[in-house]
C-alpha cells in the first residue's frame, strides 16, 4: 500500500475497479441558466398533478414538502442533462438568519403551495431562462 491514507487509496482502488474517474469541480455557472422550455412544462405537469391529487384525496392544498420532492425529482432529472443545474442546486447557498442553508433547505422554508408559485421561484432563485428549441440549420431537402 502506497505511503497515503488508507481511505484514499481504498477509494482510488474501488473507483478504478469500477471505472469511475475522479474530475474537479468547475466553477459554478454565473448568471441565468439556459434550460429548454420543454422541461418547464414538464415540471409544471407534474406540480399539477401533485395539486389535483391532494384536492382529490384531502380536498385541500398539498403539503409543501410533498411539493418540495416532485421539484427536487425534477431538478435531479434535468440536471442530469444540464451540469450547470445540478451544480447550482448542489452549491447555492441562501440566507437563513446567521447561517445559509442549500437549495432543498430553502424550498421548504419557503412553504409554496401553489404551481405558479414553485415555478416562480425556481426561476428566480435558480436563475433559470427556459428557452425555446434553436431552428435547424440543415437545409431542408428539395423535391
Amino acid at each position: 500500500m502506497p505511503a497515503t491514507r488508507r481511505s484514499d487509496w481504498l477509494v482510488d482502488r474501488l473507483a478504478e475497479a469500477g471505472r469511475f474517474s475522479w474530475q474537479g469541480q468547475g466553477a459554478p455557472v454565473e448568471g441565468k441558466i439556459a434550460i429548454p422550455r420543454k422541461e418547464r412544462e414538464r415540471v409544471a405537469r407534474r406540480l399539477e398533478a401533485v395539486w389535483e391529487r391532494s384536492i382529490t384525496r384531502h380536498d385541500d392544498e398539498p403539503d409543501p414538502d410533498e411539493y418540495a420532492d416532485t421539484v427536487e425529482q425534477e431538478l435531479e432529472r434535468i440536471g442530469a442533462k444540464h451540469e450547470a443545474l445540478a451544480t447550482r442546486v448542489l452549491t447555492k447557498r441562501f440566507p437563513d438568519g446567521p447561517l445559509t442553508v442549500g437549495f432543498a433547505d430553502w424550498l421548504r422554508r419557503q412553504a409554496l403551495s401553489r404551481p405558479e408559485d414553485l415555478l416562480a421561484f425556481l426561476e428566480a432563485e435558480l436563475e433559470i431562462e427556459w428557452t425555446d428549441p434553436r431552428p435547424s440549420t440543415r437545409p431542408s431537402p428539395q423535391e
